[in-house]
């Protein structure tokens, strides 16, 4: 079972657009692969029970989808015991790099929980920790 190994684009925001576009359990096997040291071991369970429930809430392409409209991701949340509002589920994801919230991948959600950026003010900060693999809390 194996994710993308390399990202496809020029920038980390094509490259953010890459991995997102990957299934559900791609984008979490990418994840795990890069972290298995930090998060892996202790997460890998409940990493596993968000794809499937990604998959349910994808009311179009189920397992073979990528993201969730933004209706579904507060749906995610909810069904996580991480209830937030809209305003505030906007807020964060900005924390993390991630400005325009439509669609969110499976990755978005990740980068958020884990809190996978070194500093809110370089864009898309996460990814390049990513794709660098280097630490998150």
């Amino acid at each position: 079972m194996s994710g993308p190994q390399v990202l496809q684009g020029h920038n980390d925001v094509e490259k953010l657009a890459d991995l997102g576009s990957h299934t559900y359990k791609e984008q979490a096997v990418w994840f795990l692969n890069a972290f298995w040291k930090q998060q892996g071991d202790s997460n890998a369970e409940t990493l596993w029970n968000n794809v499937h429930l990604m998959a349910e809430l994808d009311t179009v392409k189920k397992a073979s989808g990528c993201a969730v409209d933004e209706f579904m991701a507060h749906h995610f949340l909810e069904k996580n015991n991480e209830t937030l509002t809209v305003q505030k589920m906007r807020e964060q994801l900005r924390e993390v790099g991630i400005d325009k919230v439509k669609l969110v991948p499976l990755i978005h959600y990740l980068i958020f929980k884990y809190k996978c950026t070194s500093s809110p003010s370089l864009p898309l900060s996460s990814l390049a920790i990513l794709i660098f693999n280097s630490s998150c809390s």
